[in-house]
Parts: C-alpha cells; sequence; structure tokens
C-alpha cells in the first residue's frame, strides 16, 4: 500500500536487491529513490509483517492518501481489533472517501484464486452488505499488485480471465473495476501509467458520507477475542464500582467507547449494560438518600451524596454519564430540604418549650 501511493504521489521508484539495503534473501523489492525529487509520503515495509497501525494520512496538490493497516493483519487478533477501531475513526472524519483496493497479483492466482474470495468478502464486510457494495461501485477501484512483468503473458487480460472462472456476480461486476499497473511504469499489456490511474481516481465518484457507509472488517477469530476482551473489561468496571474506584472505572468506559466505534453489537450490549449498572447504581443511592431524610437520619444521607458526588465527578468526561450530575442535585436539594425542616422542627420545640415555661410562670402569679 505504501509503495503505491508513494508512486501515485510522483516518487521516482527504483528496484534493488534485498541484500543492497540490508534484508536477508534473494529476490528485489522496489523503494523510493534516495535522490527523489518528490520525497516518500509514506514509508515502505519490506518485511513479512505489516508497518502500519495507525492509519498514516498524507496528501500532495491532487489528492489525500491514507495509508490504512491490513485488514487481515499478521499481527494477531488484539492488532486487528485495534486497526478496526483506527480505520473507523479516520473514516468518520473523512469529508468523502473513494477505495482503492489492492489485491497481490500471487495472492490472486493461488490456492484457485483464495486472494479475490478473501477480498470479496473483505468489501462486502467494509460497505456492510453486498447489495450496499453494488451500487457504490462507482467509489471503488480493484488494483492488481506485485504482477510478475518478466513473466511471459504476463497482462491484464490473463488476471480478467481468472475473474471469469468466478460464478460470483458480485466478482464479475468487480471485474469491470480491475485495473493493473507497476510502480516502474513497465510496459505490460493492459496495464496504465501513473497519470491514467491518477485521472481514473481523480473522476471516480467520492462516497459523500463515509462514517454511515462503512463498517468495520474482522475475523472470526478477531471477533471471539473482541468478546474476551470486552467481558474482561466489564468485570473489571465491575470490580471498580464495588471499589469505588472511579478512575478505574472510567478507564474501562473509555475502552468500550472506543471499541463500540467498531459496531460490534456484542461490545455495544455489554456497554450498555455496564451503563445501567452504573445508573441503577445512583438510582438505588438517592433511594437510600430519600428514605435517610424521611427518617431524619442526615449523616446517613450526607455519606449516601458524598459517595454519589464521587461516582458522578469521576465519570463525568464520559457523555452517558452526564445525567449523574443531575441525581446528585437533585439528593443535595432533597437534604437541604430535609435539614431545613429539621432546624424548622427544632426551632419551632424550642418556641413551644419557651411557650409552656411562659405559661408556667403565668399560671403562678395567678396562682
Amino acid at each position: 500500500k505504501s509503495t503505491t501511493i508513494n508512486y501515485l504521489a510522483g516518487c521516482d521508484m527504483e528496484e534493488v536487491p534485498k541484500r543492497s539495503i540490508g534484508l536477508k534473501g534473494i529476490g528485489n523489492v522496489i523503494k523510493v529513490r534516495d535522490h527523489s525529487k518528490t520525497k516518500a509520503l509514506m514509508e515502505i515495509g519490506h518485511s513479512n509483517t505489516s508497518q502500519t497501525f495507525l492509519p498514516e494520512v498524507q496528501g500532495d496538490e491532487m489528492l489525500t492518501y491514507c495509508d490504512c493497516p491490513g485488514f487481515l493483519d499478521n499481527r494477531g487478533a488484539e492488532i486487528n481489533i485495534a486497526n478496526a477501531v483506527n480505520i473507523r475513526n479516520m473514516i468518520s472524519g473523512a469529508k468523502e472517501v473513494k477505495v482503492m483496493v489492492l489485491i497481490n497479483y500471487h495472492s490472486l492466482m493461488a490456492d484457485r484464486g483464495r486472494g479475490l474470495t478473501e477480498t470479496e468478502k473483505i468489501l462486502v464486510d467494509l460497505f456492510g452488505n453486498e447489495e450496499r457494495l453494488k451500487t457504490l461501485l462507482e467509489s471503488v477501484i480493484l488494483s492488481v499488485t506485485q504482477l510478475p512483468v518478466y513473466d511471459v503473458g504476463i497482462g491484464l487480460e490473463p488476471i480478467q480471465e481468472e475473474f471469469s472462472q468466478f460464478s460470483s456476480a458480485l466478482v464479475q461486476m468487480l471485474k469491470n473495476f480491475l485495473v493493473a499497473f507497476d510502480p516502474l511504469d513497465r510496459n505490460i499489456d493492459g496495464a496504465i501509467k501513473r497519470e491514467e490511474m491518477l485521472e481514473r481516481i481523480v473522476k471516480m465518484k467520492g462516497i459523500s458520507d463515509p462514517a454511515s457507509i462503512f463498517q468495520t472488517v474482522l475475523t472470526l477469530e478477531d471477533e471471539r477475542r473482541l468478546r474476551e476482551i470486552t467481558i474482561w473489561v466489564s468485570e473489571e468496571v465491575q470490580k471498580g464500582l464495588e471499589q469505588e474506584n472511579y478512575e478505574e472505572v472510567s478507564r474501562g468506559l473509555r475502552m468500550m467507547e472506543q471499541m463500540e466505534r467498531i459496531g460490534n453489537a456484542h461490545v455495544i450490549r455489554l456497554k450498555y449494560e455496564v451503563e445501567m449498572c452504573v445508573k441503577k447504581g445512583h438510582e438505588k443511592d438517592m433511594r437510600v438518600v430519600m428514605n435517610a431524610v424521611i427518617s431524619e437520619n442526615m449523616k446517613q444521607a450526607d455519606n449516601i451524596k458524598n459517595k454519589m458526588s464521587r461516582r458522578s465527578d469521576g465519570l463525568s468526561r464520559h457523555d452517558s454519564m452526564k445525567d449523574l450530575k443531575a441525581v446528585v442535585v437533585e439528593a443535595v436539594t432533597l437534604i437541604e430540604y430535609g435539614k431545613k425542616r429539621l432546624n424548622e422542627q427544632a426551632k419551632l420545640q424550642a418556641d413551644m418549650a419557651t411557650i409552656r415555661d411562659e405559661m408556667g410562670k403565668l399560671q403562678q402569679l395567678l396562682g
């Protein structure tokens, strides 16, 4: 992905032996020339481990590029989940999005087109469903990378024939948005050069409401691990509530808010349950305050109100917890009313005692 972005940005690319840049093994890699007039926008990773974690956004006078982490990363479920959150955040902040999907030639040709099958599934998951994807294909360009340029007969037509072997209607539609290119602009049958690629991208229809369109892409293993993490966070929040450790509760809520952006139903449900647990505990304490005021146990009422204030202050940064403060205000108002009533009763009792004393003195004078 980084190689493609640097190529599109106009960097002068070159092919060099791996060993010449300190890499092990045989073969060549493509890199930005050291003295390229256009400097590299993105760092290119040449190992089998993805170099991208956070989506990196860079631009030139024509386009803004986002180098996203891989959807099927090779660093474990936790990294895939973090990638999903980061990509979702990036997309939500974009005004308009055009999608370039890169598919490795070798994965396309291996295992009966395994790479194409995976790409089809990723796109459907990314767009939410197949029907939505079909209506937005004008905003998608599918590019084949790492073409073996020295192989006889290599070109766009054999790749299109590979697509034709699939019975999927979606794959046949994707074939119409397929392009091939080479970062060194070497001559390949049917491939397009940089300027034509840029022209196609510029003319593509952009998706103007990306936050409502795109979904997160997770494997079954990622989703299983996501559920495990969410359950663990939920349990930690419960412990924090029991120990009145609202810093820990806040940390757990913050993690859930971040994971909620993935759009996973399990995460959304557990987050809701945790929030309801906090609010129900707050409401329960409010009932204790009410009963304490009724029974004129103002010390207990003050203690519970202070507990509620600590909870509200500790969680006030979370939008879902904003209404806790209003309940604390109600508790304060109720306690002030209770104290005022007790003071009035005490004053009335004192006045009554004074009146009784005066009447007793009067009776003595008259007697």
